[in-house]
């Protein structure tokens, strides 16, 4: 089997950079409403308050099971959370 080439929209800047250009395709043809000011602040601190929490927690159970273990359960996550979705 020959290898994808490698694009430029592979990795995660490149899933957050489709996703921005899916976002303002579908706000230019009025598909989403604008969001205020406000709601757009509200949107951006809470994505930082997260970002925050996230490393926090991922310190917090660094220091109850050991580095191997927290990246296997972190990295295989998502793949346990979207297979039975196929199964329907």
């Amino acid at each position: 089997m020959s290898k994808a080439p490698c694009r430029s929209r592979e990795g995660p800047s490149g899933f957050w950079l489709a996703g921005c250009r899916d976002w303002f395709r579908a706000r230019a043809s009025h598909d989403i409403p604008h969001l205020s000011l406000a709601e757009a602040l509200s949107v951006v601190t809470l994505g930082l308050i997260r970002c925050y929490d996230a490393s926090l927690l991922d310190f917090a159970g660094l220091s109850r099971i050991s580095v191997d273990l927290e990246r296997l359960l972190l990295y295989t996550y998502p793949l346990v959370a979207v297979l039975p979705e196929g199964q329907q």
